[in-house]
């Protein structure tokens, strides 16, 4: 296989894993939305990597659409105290950081071969 067919495949495999992952990303702000919509957290949500920076989403508002997709594609990097609104959050965004790891993985692993030339 030539250098330029091994980087179209791994061009096209980053774009199928970004798929997948923006795939979960949108279901994980549905399911947050199901559960936060409407409700008002007494806490901000913010960035852990950008703790100074405007909380992603801030106390005492109520939680809208946007707010709940803004919170969907950081399952990883945010904070807020412990609380039983971290509990909530927590327990929906649990689910899906295995199912988010499982595509890095598989998408680490899948340029890994076509670099390596140990693609079947």
């Amino acid at each position: 296989m030539s250098k330029a067919e091994i980087k179209r495949q791994i061009k096209e495999a980053q774009n199928h894993f970004a798929t997948q992952s923006a795939e979960i990303i949108e279901e994980l702000a549905d399911k947050l939305a199901d559960h936060l919509l409407g409700s008002k957290l007494p806490v901000d949500i913010t960035d852990k990597d950008s703790p100074d920076a405007a909380p992603i989403v801030p106390a005492d508002r109520k939680i809208t659409k946007s707010d709940a997709e803004a919170s969907g594609p950081a399952p990883r990097h945010y904070t807020m105290p412990v609380g039983p609104a971290k509990d909530q959050i927590d327990e929906v965004v649990k689910s899906f950081r295995l199912r988010i790891r499982d595509i890095a993985t598989r998408r680490d692993e899948v340029i890994e071969r076509l670099e390596t030339g140990r693609w079947p």
